[in-house]
């Protein structure tokens, strides 16, 4: 109670200003260097979906905690454990359709629409939203089965950037805005999706291989933390982020860990080539060529493949 009040008051108590025990609940269990990041992830989840879903959040960052806890041997350094909450947060709370609607929907953005475009009592202000959804935000609301089965088979045909419908939403009308707000009022529905749970696989991938990276080496699950940069965007660029974000934890991060060594300096160089060329080439080129000693010691040749 005095480390919440004296958060809430602008004054920090002694606990409030130190690390609280591991076992406590809430926010006040994190170090205070990662316990702000962890407030915002905190508010933004809970925006995004619900309590639970903030409260995952919670135990997902505190995992982390935990390894980084073990690996610095009581060094105060909470380095991997901060970026991770800030990563995970941004990951978790994915812009999909439903995220959209309700942004455009709040109450806050039509204030700072009206303050960027004063006008006076007897004008008329009509605000359009123009949107571009296709195969993939149309298959992302579907039960699990069902848009994994629709995706599919637009890959097969080439069509997943095929179907783009351009559309005009005029948000100050009665229809346009009510159409957003029932399609920002899905959020219970999104917990059932077939993107939610395509993206929750890639966390909890992604989550656990920090963790077990972070146990080996501390830098080396800086590293795969910042994997997380990959998935960004969307449509074909989320799509290439996401390949090359499975093919670095899939050619590189979990051999690695499953031999428990660390591969830092791998992983990083690796970001840096998937960061400036996006289309995935010059990452299988690199990844080939740093696989290519251990794979001259077994005798067999490199296959890396980007997933998706």
């Amino acid at each position: 109670f005095d480390a919440a009040f004296g958060a809430v008051g602008g004054v920090p108590s002694d606990e409030a200003a130190g690390e609280a025990p591991a076992s406590a609940g809430g926010v006040g269990r994190f170090p205070a260097e990662v316990e702000d990041i962890v407030r915002h992830g905190v508010e933004r989840l809970t925006d995004y979906q619900d309590a639970a879903y903030a409260e995952r959040y919670q135990d997902a960052v505190g995992q982390v905690l935990e390894a980084e806890r073990a690996a610095r041997d009581g060094v105060p350094d909470w380095s991997v454990t901060r970026e991770a909450a800030r990563y995970l947060a941004l990951m978790m709370s994915y812009e999909d359709v439903i995220r959209v609607a309700g942004l455009k929907t709040k109450r806050g953005r039509w204030e700072q629409i009206r303050e960027a475009n004063p006008h006076g009592d007897g004008d008329l202000l009509k605000v359009t939203e123009f949107l571009k959804p296709g195969i993939e935000e149309f298959a992302s609301l579907l039960p699990p089965a069902l848009g994994r089965r629709v995706i599919e088979g637009a890959r097969k045909r080439g069509k997943l950037d095929g179907y783009n419908l351009g559309l005009g939403i005029r948000t100050t009308s009665v229809t346009g805005f009510m159409t957003m707000r029932l399609l920002g009022k899905l959020k219970p529905w999104r917990r059932r999706s077939y993107r939610f749970q395509e993206e929750s696989k890639a966390i909890e991938d992604w989550l656990d291989l920090v963790v077990r990276a972070t146990r080996i080496d501390p830098d080396f699950g800086a590293q795969v933390v910042e994997c997380a940069r990959l998935r960004k965007g969307y449509g074909a660029t989320h799509r290439r982020g996401a390949a090359n974000f499975a093919a670095i934890l899939d050619h590189v991060v979990r051999p690695a860990v499953l031999e428990g060594r660390s591969a830092a300096e791998r992983v990083a160089e690796l970001n840096a080539v998937a960061l400036k060329d996006p289309e995935g080439a010059a990452l299988i080129e690199t990844i080939g060529r740093l696989q290519a000693p251990d794979s001259a010691k077994l005798g067999t040749p490199p296959e890396p493949r980007p997933q998706g």
